[in-house]
């Protein structure tokens, strides 16, 4: 948005939310889930354009109301009811904690308006927060506030350190505004974030901008601790970050509890009762030389971020405190899981939608439990984009089985493949080329052999090096790079400042590349392309003179690895898998007391299976039911079943879906759509069998758009055909599970007209001939989907 949009949005806000409206505000102006109009999404993300805040809740907010209305116990800070949750301190009552935040917002208002900004240093609500309101209700004719708000990002525009304790925030804004003189005020303070941002790159890492982040995400949580950064959780436990030296390279901190394996790259020590790595430390109450805590060593903000996503994870489960005292032995311990797995269910019951919660669960050592929680946190999006950042990295494959699918594709085949000869003529050659079953074993084999061995690897930090050196060195010039095959392309950037390629024969367009490829090409060191990534091989290649590579340690410990096999049952499982499928067994793995090799008939190889590799499959039950599976799949799977789940069913605000409309009669009338796929499985199991369900994703798409129109669509498009297949075209029994409700219409044969000359009667062959039409009038009543339910 340019200063003229963001002035503007500036003023719906306070047309919007004027001084006067602010002092009648009821609380359920102030917070209402679902309500773009409360103050308090108005204040978070309606003027995020204008000024962002940051904390890791709602509770930066005093009182808020709960879109998750899923039971919670009250904790040592905040009290949870259905509608609202609240912080302990502001009341015992919604009613008191509300009052008591608009007391303090008034407050704000009126200290800001009578130019006292010292007195919103004392006022009781979150720094950010207090200080965006006073931003946007400051006279816009005399500014005295710019829009950034956290204290650490102020000490450095200002020059300030963080010890220096005669720093207030009054001070750094009295000082800025000066500095910003006639300039536009959003402009002056663009200058100002590119200012910090260039002096803070995020490759760049120490206790400074270990402090800066924690300091932003945790607002609600701080303690004031000399030379410690301290927050607690609902366990009274604490976590400490060591704040003793500022540039330090890899900040210490220290905790209860073992961060999980997950966390690649933490180092974790412990600290035994009687000892104490920093004296600071006798200041806080469990993290003494009475207690025994462990230390943690960051050395990069990925390792920072996602142990502070696991410690909020940690904050928000229901276990209780004494349940939490035990994630000291248990956080080390590993979760169960099968190594080879199939989901399996009717069609529309999210079995490939949960294979990722499937391998996220394996990867993390978390239950799916804890991964369901992160998804109701996170969003789904942030699920899948850990996901895609696995598979980039080359830790999950997937690959869909059919009919045509074949041992050549999975383990190894032969191809014919073109190359030039020295006399740079393209000649026909043959060679062995391994499928994605044994790529990821040889992967994973090749990462065991060099930790046994104490090889080098290359670090992340050596590759994202590299790859901004080449960035910046293709800036100032496009480059020329050769494929494996011989053929020369152009190395340049895209609008987006990242790499892409165009062939220089022909007319080829330009092509984006894979960052993450590229430094899967530089980890492996491997000379086979794979998934077609020829420019990224290329390009790898020459960057591997320019990586560092370093010991591995010997406490490394090897990551799973996953492969996903969609429609498992779709192909010949037999015919695929061949020898190999002794060899998945655990107790036939590499390492295990009955390790089995065979010999592959291709490339005379001998290969074992990884004890590491996670097989997860999914199987649709009603194109093959377990029992008509292969009995050597079947022994060596964990079956997971995922039956229709109607419960699912539910709005945006977390409700049953209902789709309400006037029948034709003019009557209001109300469809629950939960009830309506309980009661269509309910008469399809009685006619069929449970394997023939309906699933629930059929319906998904009524959660935004909750209409009879789109029920229609789905019926239409969806149910009625589902059904034909199901039963062979047998519209009397699919007219059964509709429970003849009106929407199909049989009507008899004529037959003297169709077959004037033949004597149909004699014959008796058209005597249950009926022919069956869809109604359509019917499927714009809401009636007629009520009657599904009952007449």
């Amino acid at each position: 948005m340019n200063s003229n949009e963001l002035y503007q949005l500036w003023d719906e806000f306070l047309e919007s939310w004027p001084v006067q409206r602010v002092e009648a505000m009821t609380l359920e102006e102030y917070t209402k889930a679902g309500d773009p109009d409360s103050f308090m999404n108005w204040v978070e993300f309606r003027t995020k354009p204008l000024a962002t805040i940051s904390g890791t809740s709602s509770f930066i907010f005093g009182i808020y109301s709960r879109k998750d209305q899923t039971a919670k116990s009250n904790t040592k800070n905040n009290i949870y009811e259905d509608q609202y949750a609240w912080r302990v301190a502001y009341g015992r009552t919604k009613e008191s904690a509300f009052q008591h935040v608009k007391t303090q917002i008034l407050a704000v208002i009126k200290a800001i308006q009578n130019n006292d900004l010292h007195k919103i240093e004392d006022i009781d609500l979150i720094k950010t927060v207090k200080w965006k309101i006073a931003f946007l209700y400051q006279d816009r004719n005399n500014l005295k506030i710019i829009p950034t708000f956290a204290e650490q990002r102020l000490r450095y525009l200002t020059g300030v350190g963080l010890k220096d304790k005669d720093f207030t925030i009054e001070k750094a804004y009295q000082q800025l505004i000066s500095e910003k003189g006639d300039q536009d005020l959003f402009d002056f303070n663009s200058a100002l974030t590119q200012k910090y941002l260039e002096a803070n790159p995020k490759d760049k890492f120490n206790t400074q901008i270990a402090y800066d982040y924690m300091h932003e995400r945790y607002p609600e949580f701080e303690k004031n601790t000399e030379y410690l950064f301290v927050i607690e959780n609902k366990y009274n436990y604490e976590l400490a970050l060591e704040t003793t030296n500022f540039d330090k390279s890899s900040p210490r901190l220290f905790l209860k509890c073992i961060p999980p394996k997950y966390i690649k790259g933490l180092q974790v020590n412990s600290i035994l009762k009687g000892k104490s790595p920093n004296s600071n430390l006798e200041s806080t109450k469990t993290l003494t030389r009475n207690d025994e805590f462990v230390q943690v060593i960051v050395t990069n903000m990925q390792q920072l971020e996602a142990f502070c996503n696991w410690w909020d994870e940690l904050n928000e489960s229901n276990q209780d405190s004494s349940e939490a005292s035990k994630l000291e032995v248990s956080q080390m311990e590993e979760i169960a899981q099968p190594l080879n797995r199939i989901l399996f269910g009717a069609a529309g019951t999210g079995k490939t939608y949960h294979t990722i919660n499937h391998a996220l669960s394996i990867i993390k050592n978390s239950s799916l439990e804890k991964i369901l929680i992160e998804e109701r946190k996170l969003g789904r999006k942030v699920l899948k984009k850990q996901f895609d950042e696995y598979r980039e990295q080359g830790r999950i494959e997937f690959v869909t089985f059919h009919q045509s699918f074949s041992y050549e594709d999975f383990v190894e085949g032969i191809r014919a493949e073109s190359k030039k000869n020295e006399k740079n003529e393209y000649i026909v050659h043959y060679p062995i080329i391994s499928g994605i079953f044994k790529r990821i074993c040889e992967n994973i084999k090749k990462e065991k052999e060099r930790i046994d061995f104490g090889d080098d690897y290359v670090s992340d930090e050596s590759i994202q090096k590299a790859l901004n050196e080449l960035i910046e060195k293709v800036k100032k010039q496009e480059t020329s790079f050769f494929t494996k095959t011989g053929y020369e392309f152009i190395l340049r950037l895209n609008q987006n400042g990242k790499l892409a390629a165009r062939a220089v024969s022909g007319k080829g367009s330009t092509t984006s590349l894979s960052h993450p490829a590229i430094a899967r090409y530089l980890k492996d060191q491997s000379d086979e392309i794979i998934a077609n990534k020829s420019y990224e091989w290329a390009i790898a290649k020459e960057l591997r003179q320019e990586v560092k590579k370093e010991k591995y340690k010997s406490d490394y410990i090897q990551e799973p690895y996953i492969l996903i096999i969609d429609e498992i049952n779709r192909g010949n499982i037999s015919r695929i898998f061949g020898e190999l499928i002794t060899l998945i067994e655990e107790s036939k793995r590499t390492g295990a007391e009955e390790e089995l090799s065979v010999t592959l008939p291709y490339s005379k190889q001998e290969f074992t299976v990884p004890s590491n590799l996670y097989i997860i499959g999914t199987m649709n039950s009603s194109d093959r039911s377990l029992t008509g599976l292969d009995v050597a799949l079947r022994r060596r799977f964990t079956f997971i079943e995922m039956p229709p789940r109607p419960d699912l069913l539910k709005d945006k605000n977390g409700q049953p879906i209902q789709i309400n409309a006037v029948n034709q009669e003019g009557v209001n009338m109300s469809v629950n759509i939960s009830e309506l796929l309980t009661v269509i499985n309910q008469r399809i199991e009685v006619l069929l069998d449970r394997d023939h369900c309906i699933g629930h994703a059929n319906f998904m798409s009524l959660n935004s758009q909750s209409t009879v129109e789109e029920l229609a669509q789905i019926f239409k498009q969806k149910i009625i055909p589902q059904l034909q297949e199901y039963f062979f075209d047998d519209w009397s029994k699919i007219n059964m599970v509709l429970n003849r409700n009106g929407m199909l219409e049989a009507t008899s044969l004529e037959r003297s007209k169709i077959f004037p000359n033949v004597n149909t009667e004699e014959i008796g062959f058209f005597d249950e001939q009926k022919i069956w039409n869809l109604v359509e009038s019917e499927f714009d009543n809401i009636q007629s989907f009520a009657k599904i339910i009952k007449h």
